[in-house]
């Protein structure tokens, strides 16, 4: 009888030691059973956005002489619009050469977009923008153009402190009298903002009126919308749309605005300071 309970209790240590060795071998105890198998990626994030505002230099081609010079100052904006105005900052003055506009796509980390570039002659060129970006860091890539023209290539870090994308736009930061400067002639224009966001402006005997009132989004930008008095206006008549943005490079608010028509076939920029 003893030897037989000293055969049971073998017989049963047998089988626990069994079972134990078989969940080890089928990896009951934690990686995938192939310990040559590549670890899995983390996924990405879903909430990536490119929106923002970004400042850095253009290089190689451009339609400017001192392309290789230039600065630009681009801004995504929530519903993937993207703003470049590029040129050169003289003192607090940041003097602009022209200006892309596009409606945009985001894949992952790449931003891309069909472009118009109004240029300071008054020209209009087409082209295709495609950038990588890291999320509230840096937006790089280059612009292809339609017509053969040189590629221009560019690096962007965040805006500096003196101008904040993800604080909301007030009315009391533009309120008053501004003198700018358009894009394409020179001409000077005064203007003058209520607190309601309501405008008129005057340009060598034309006369343009309009509102410029902070997007909904919430950001430091505010929707622009212009009309244009008869000849001598440059669009007589007609009416454009776009953003405006208040930077301070020096302390000096600077204000800058970039409208197109409709159409998308003519388009300017408005920039000065009080």
């Amino acid at each position: 009888m003893k030897k037989l309970n000293i055969l049971h209790k073998q017989l049963v240590l047998a089988l626990i030691f069994g079972t134990l060795m078989g969940l080890t071998a089928c990896g009951g105890g934690g990686g995938g059973g192939d310990d040559d198998a590549p670890p899995t990626p983390p996924t990405p994030p879903t909430d990536a956005k490119v929106e923002g505002a970004y400042e850095g230099s253009t290089y190689e081609g451009g339609r400017v002489p001192s392309a290789s010079a230039e600065e630009h100052r681009t801004i995504v904006l929530d519903d993937n619009q993207v703003y470049t105005l590029y040129g050169n900052s003289v003192g607090n003055i940041f003097y602009v050469d022209g200006f892309l506009h596009g409606y945009g796509n985001m894949s992952g980390n790449t931003f891309t977009s069909s472009v118009r570039d109004y240029f300071l002659t008054g020209e209009v060129f087409s082209g295709s923008l495609s950038a990588t970006f890291v999320p509230g860091v840096s937006l790089n890539g280059s612009v292809i153009y339609d017509d053969g023209a040189p590629m221009v290539s560019f690096t962007t870090r965040v805006m500096p402190t003196y101008y904040d994308y993800n604080v909301a736009a007030k009315l009391s930061d533009i309120t008053g009298a501004w003198s700018l400067t358009r894009l394409q002639d020179d001409d000077p224009i005064t203007m003058n903002i209520a607190s309601t966001g309501a405008f008129t402006a005057t340009s060598l005997g034309c006369a343009m009126n309009g509102n410029i009132l902070p997007r909904a989004s919430g950001k430091n930008v505010f929707n622009v919308s212009m009309n244009f008095g008869p000849l001598p206006c440059r669009l007589p008549g007609q009416s454009v749309s776009g953003i405006a943005v208040i930077h301070r490079a020096d302390g000096t608010p600077e204000l800058l605005i970039a409208v197109t028509n409709t159409s998308r076939t003519e388009g300017t920029v408005m920039f000065g300071t009080r």
